[in-house]
């Protein structure tokens, strides 16, 4: 789609080379022109190196392109214009600098610029239709909750999740919307986030989008989920641990300075903080 994209520009930008061509061609014919008329063409050096390159318009504009294109090089057709003049001399390289490091280097950018914004069309295109993928999605959820209620109480408990997720037809409608759910429990822990043992349609829509896409999205969420209740155990663990240290130092620090005391009364004693311990 971005090579499509650059084809008009790709379009113009060949007109306005062709039209700087065909003005480098006049302006180089003149000063041909004029030197043949000059000198009507007698020596060997003009038939050889200036008739073959510049012999007319057709000829000049060929010339011109192989110079900037690569077809020859164009220290070949200098050699040309050295024997005619030094304004043709100068035309020429005019023309090459004008050529190389202006005229083709600004289409590379216009060509690239083309290409580029295709590109972040395409993108926004994409975005925009995962937004309205979402918000369709979304609908479908909160559509799906208001038929799952038994009661229309505007939540669902534990219990009346564990038996619909029993019923086949409500398997199949989580099926198609990309959720698994046969495993209940662990999904009613996923969707259940204030742990209130109800749902609401907030609850119910956030946490079916976090686990749309199957098992294999279910089974992450509920390993991630393991692993913020583990860690929240080994702190309250290693918490605790603590403050039992702690006990245990301001107990075991005096009996150690009394036993010292008892040993060597003479001599005192100095231990740790108990802080420091």
């Amino acid at each position: 789609m971005s090579l499509f994209a650059s084809v008009i520009p790709l379009f113009w930008a060949l007109i306005c080379v062709f039209v700087i061509m065909f003005l480098f061609s006049i302006v180089m014919m003149q000063i041909v022109t004029q030197f043949v008329t000059e000198q009507p063409g007698n020596s060997g050096g003009v038939q050889e190196g200036v008739i073959p390159y510049f012999g007319s318009i057709p000829v000049i504009f060929r010339t011109l392109l192989m110079a900037i294109t690569g077809g020859q090089d164009w220290t070949v057709f200098f050699e040309g214009t050295v024997q005619v003049s030094a304004t043709l001399c100068a035309v020429f390289i005019i023309y090459i600098c004008l050529m190389t490091f202006g005229t083709l280097n600004i289409i590379t950018a216009i060509m690239v610029e083309s290409a580029t914004a295709k590109a972040r069309y395409d993108f926004e295109v994409c975005k925009s239709e995962q937004h309205h993928k979402m918000k369709t999605l979304s609908r479908q959820l909160v559509r799906l909750f208001c038929e799952l209620q038994p009661d229309m109480s505007g939540t669902i408990s534990k219990d009346q999740w564990e038996r619909l997720c029993d019923l086949p037809q409500v398997a199949t409608q989580f099926d198609m919307l990309g959720i698994d759910i046969s495993r209940g429990e662990e999904v009613w822990t996923l969707l259940d986030l204030d742990r209130s043992g109800k749902l609401n349609v907030e609850e119910f829509v956030s946490g079916c989008l976090s686990i749309q896409g199957g098992a294999s999205n279910v089974n992450i969420e509920v390993l991630m989920q393991a692993s913020r209740t583990l860690m929240c155990k080994t702190l309250q663990t290693m918490s605790a641990m603590h403050e039992e240290a702690i006990q245990e130092n301001r107990t075991v620090v005096p009996l150690l300075l009394d036993i010292m005391r008892k040993v060597d009364p003479e001599r005192p004693r100095s231990l740790p903080s108990t802080s420091r311990v």
